[in-house]
């Protein structure tokens, strides 16, 4: 009875810290969100330099807070070995069904800023979607959040994969892009636990940003 008591009182635990952690998080990227376009909002009256502004802000922030928590942690949230372009493929190919999907759902995509972003500025918009934004988010979402909540688990395998998804859809505002980034978080979410190479996600993130700004700037 001790010992199932125990067992019971250690689940209760962790699916508190669980919870905790979760909530933690979230609240650490909202905030960090919010800050990122107060601050913008002060400094730029230009729209599009706000949007440069605060998306740079942002990444930096949450590579900034990867790197905090990882030296709390001590994660390795990589192992060795080279990129698998087999896997890097099949990721890119499910996210562009996954695309396809929500704009026939949501009835397309508006370019708006994102194509007078990229049309007066593509060096700057090509580095922030293809390059910054993938390696920040990456580290921060399936390298911290997926390997903190799989370690606080107490539910079945894919909660850590399920909420972390979430939680990578919500800082997305717009609905089409809440749905597609959930689903576009689980896929990447499962690439990372192929093979626990965090590389394999930075170049499927990096490669699909790098053609849906090609599709939706020229078709």
């Amino acid at each position: 009875m001790d010992i199932k008591n125990k067992k019971e009182r250690t689940r209760m635990i962790k699916t508190n810290a669980f919870w905790i952690k979760s909530f933690f998080l979230f609240c650490s990227i909202k905030a960090l969100f919010i800050l990122c376009v107060k601050v913008t909002m002060l400094l730029f009256d230009d729209a599009t330099c706000a949007s440069f502004a605060k998306s740079f802000l942002f990444d930096s922030g949450l590579i900034i807070l990867a790197l905090i928590m990882l030296s709390k942690y001590h994660f390795r949230i990589s192992q060795k070995g080279k990129p698998n372009l087999d896997l890097i493929m099949k990721g890119i190919g499910a996210l562009l069904i996954c695309q396809i999907m929500c704009a026939i759902i949501f009835g397309g995509n508006d370019k708006g800023l994102l194509w007078d972003a990229f049309s007066q500025y593509k060096f700057i918009t090509f580095i922030l979607v293809v390059f910054l934004g993938p390696i920040a988010e990456e580290l921060f979402f399936r390298g911290v959040v997926l390997n903190l909540l799989k370690k606080e688990n107490a539910y079945f395998s894919m909660m850590p994969i399920i909420l972390s998804s979430l939680i990578f859809a919500i800082m997305h505002n717009e609905l089409q892009s809440c749905m597609y980034n959930f689903f576009a978080g689980c896929i990447f979410a499962a690439i990372y636990e192929k093979r626990g190479v965090i590389c394999d996600n930075m170049i499927c993130h990096s490669l699909m940003n790098f053609f849906v700004l090609i599709i939706q700037m020229y078709i």
